[in-house]
């Protein structure tokens, strides 16, 4: 099996973006590659390689129009990830209107265990 997955390579960054998607009102969750590799494993996987997939810059004013959220929600959003995880780390940056989000992915090659 072949699985693409977004997913982080430490927990800081893990834990920045699934903040940010918390704030957007999303359910979405993303897990750490050692989380992921884990539950692969508990489903009967085994991971025979993993690499990484090139990562998708994610606009606030893409996210916006994705998720419903308008001007004042960004604005939010932008101030409380600010006050939560600084403006320099690997994940999350301001742009001069809004804020970028890089969204980290893996592909993970696979094989079933007996």
């Amino acid at each position: 099996m072949v699985h693409q997955s977004a997913t982080f390579d430490n927990e800081g960054d893990a834990a920045c973006l699934n903040a940010l998607y918390k704030h957007m009102r999303t359910a979405k969750w993303y897990p750490t590659v050692k989380v992921l590799e884990s539950s692969l494993a508990d489903a009967g996987w085994r991971v025979t390689e993993s690499i990484s997939a090139p990562t998708l810059v994610l606009t606030s004013g893409d996210l916006g129009l994705r998720y419903a959220l308008d001007a004042s929600d960004l604005a939010r959003i932008r101030d409380v990830m600010t006050v939560e995880f600084g403006e320099s780390n690997n994940v999350f940056r301001l742009t001069p209107s809004g804020f970028l989000a890089d969204l980290h992915y893996r592909i993970f090659t696979c094989v079933a265990t007996p």
